[in-house]
């Protein structure tokens, strides 16, 4: 049975994941830890968006959901939706078996 469902599980395109959950933006910042703060040395953040941010709007983003960042510059913003619609459909067909 469960090979049944497996089999029933579609491969998405980009095009069809875009379609369907819309697009997926990623921006990498160069950050430096605030000196107040006591977590570990991070140099670089990688931060997940559902539309293509500005600089300006990846810095705010990043240093409100880390708040012991500064983002010193962004590296870049990217349309990643083929990132997660290959990440989808990874899991969605079973290659994933939870380890």
């Amino acid at each position: 049975m469960l090979d049944c469902l497996h089999d029933m599980r579609e491969i998405m395109t980009t095009k069809e994941y875009a379609e369907k959950h819309g697009t997926y933006w990623e921006a990498e910042a160069r950050v430096r830890v605030r000196p107040e703060s006591n977590k570990c040395f991070q140099n670089v953040h990688t931060e997940s968006f559902k539309f293509e941010p500005t600089d300006e709007e990846a810095t705010a983003q990043i240093e409100r959901n880390n708040p012991h960042l500064k983002v010193e510059r962004i590296e870049w913003v990217r349309d990643m939706t083929h990132k997660a619609a290959e990440l989808t459909n990874y899991y969605n067909t079973k290659s994933f078996t939870g380890d």
